[in-house]
């Protein structure tokens, strides 16, 4: 059953969130992670989460490198809100203001991830310009087309980098 999360963090400003989120994203998101977004709130931070399952979310808290990171980063101890999930709503991408150069993220997509043998990265501000860009990429490198099923696995394999990495 899929779930939404309220993580509040009192204490933790964005520099420690910063720094924790790079390192426990390092591969991209964690496995059944839907949905993250966070900022700060009433004295710390809070971050709304939706999993695929409470499973999914507790195999990610409960991990060696969650713990190790919060600890490392000096992540306070959260309170963790969970319901389940009865409709869930969301573009098919956030606002350009969320992935500009002044939110200090691009979005970001290795052609390994989608099942091609290449090396290929690509970086934009947006969803739609890393679509365009890899369905050029396919079209001249790899012979082929994107179909519907293609771009929903792209899309879900896009994720946010700091726009300091590129």
């Amino acid at each position: 059953m899929t779930i939404a999360m309220l993580v509040q963090v009192p204490g933790l400003n964005q520099e420690r969130y910063d720094l924790a989120f790079q390192d426990t994203n390092q591969s991209g998101p964690p496995a059944g992670l839907i949905l993250h977004a966070a900022g700060p709130a009433e004295g710390g931070f809070w971050i709304i989460e939706v999993w695929d399952s409470q499973e999914a979310a507790d195999a990610f808290y409960g991990s060696e490198q969650f713990q190790e990171v919060s600890q490392r980063r000096g992540v306070p101890r959260p309170t963790i809100t969970t319901w389940p999930v009865h409709n869930l709503q969301h573009p098919t991408e956030p606002p350009p203001s969320m992935h500009s150069k002044e939110a200090h993220l691009l979005r970001e997509l290795h052609c390994s991830e989608v099942g091609f043998n290449c090396d290929e990265t690509f970086q934009a501000e947006a969803d739609q310009e890393i679509l365009r860009q890899v369905a050029t990429h396919v079209h001249l490198a790899h012979g082929t087309t994107l179909t519907p099923d293609h771009e929903a696995e792209i899309r879900s394999k896009i994720r946010d980098v700091p726009a300091s990495a590129t």
